[in-house]
């Protein structure tokens, strides 16, 4: 009882998604007519404001502001749009997230292989790594032999002045800590005076 309850909360979750954002992209694109990048993330907003939610999710925001010309607007994990609207997925283990259709990759990885693959993407440009594309192929989508999560052109785009100091810090995937209680990084915080960001 209590999963299906669950799961009926996130359907309803979904299509208020759905239809808070499908207006605002429909004013986006009559603005900007065909001008503007869409892609898929977990992040949170405040009103339409990109709020701070996960470091590799929000990286995308950044980083690709700096490299496309274009308006670029995130917008939630949200079946619901990615079958209208073109958009991209970009870094983070999403593939298997929702609908690929209408979607291009560029760099994007797979979670959960067992999760299965729904729709089929208008292209791939690039995919995290081998794992990733053989997903893709058993589900019968071509997949070029291309290979890279785009943060690795990050150093491009930033160049922070760093001070070094001595000592180790480990920076946890979001959920790391607060949904799997990760034994390896606890133990290697503890073991080795590790400081936690």
């Amino acid at each position: 009882m209590g999963k299906n309850l669950i799961e009926i909360a996130r359907r309803i979750k979904r299509r208020v998604r759905a239809l808070y954002w499908e207006p605002y992209i429909k004013l986006l694109k009559k603005k900007y007519g065909e001008n503007i990048v869409l892609f898929e993330a977990s992040v949170d907003y405040n009103g339409h404001q990109f709020k701070k939610s996960n470091w590799g999710d929000d990286l995308n925001y950044y980083f690709f502001n700096e490299y496309f010309c274009e308006k670029f607007v995130a917008i939630p994990f949200n079946r619901f749009i990615g079958k209208r609207y073109q958009h991209y997925l970009l870094i983070g283990s999403i593939i298997t997230f929702f609908n690929l259709d209408n979607a291009i990759i560029y760099g994007s990885g797979i979670q959960y292989p067992t999760h299965g693959i729904k729709g089929t993407p208008n292209r791939i440009i690039s995919v995290r790594g081998p794992k990733t594309r053989e997903v893709l192929i058993n589900n019968q989508i071509d997949c070029p032999e291309a290979y890279g999560d785009p943060v690795l052109l990050l150093p491009i785009f930033y160049k922070p002045q760093i001070s070094y100091r001595k000592g180790v810090a480990i920076i946890p995937n979001e959920g790391t800590l607060r949904e799997h209680k990760d034994k390896v990084v606890l133990d290697i915080i503890s073991n080795h005076k590790c400081k936690l960001i």
